[in-house]
């Protein structure tokens, strides 16, 4: 939220959010909104955002969703791995919760998956499915080998 927006001379909000996020980089997948409180200009605007964020950090999706989404990540850019020797294998991508929404990758055992892949999940799930303003948390859980065997469904 820029505030006090009345008290800027020059209202070029194009070049104002290029400078913010050249600043904050982090920040990318956050909207910003120009108002003034005192002139209550676009105050109506600040509400509907936040209904809109509060929307989507309550966002579940189903197991058919997820499926089909990590489908069209594998497609669009196959998996790099991170330190290690194997190219990383997905094995599911499942939702673990909401608020803030909560996503696990289960790669194979031995396999490492390259912190630029998970980056490229996280931004793939703010354009798919509109996250925005809100931290995407994601977690690498890898399989465990059972006499020969791998088991898909272990936990760390």
């Amino acid at each position: 939220m820029a505030n006090k927006w009345d008290l800027i001379e020059t209202r070029d909000t194009k070049q104002y959010t290029k400078d913010i996020y050249r600043s904050l980089p982090f920040a990318h997948y956050i909207p910003i909104q120009f108002l003034s409180a005192l002139k209550h200009t676009k105050v109506n605007h600040l509400l509907d955002l936040i209904l809109k964020i509060d929307e989507v950090r309550h966002q579940e999706l189903t197991e058919d969703q997820l499926e089909h989404f990590i489908k069209r990540c594998i497609n669009k850019h196959k998996p790099t791995k991170g330190h290690g020797i194997k190219k990383p294998r997905i094995f599911k991508f499942k939702q673990m919760g909401v608020n803030p929404p909560a996503f696990v990758i289960k790669i194979g055992s031995g396999e490492n998956l390259a912190d630029s892949y998970i980056r490229f999940i996280s931004n793939q799930l703010r354009e798919s499915f509109g996250y925005i303003a809100t931290p995407l948390n994601i977690w690498v859980e890898k399989a465990r080998h059972i006499h020969g065997k791998t088991d898909n469904n272990a936990h760390k």
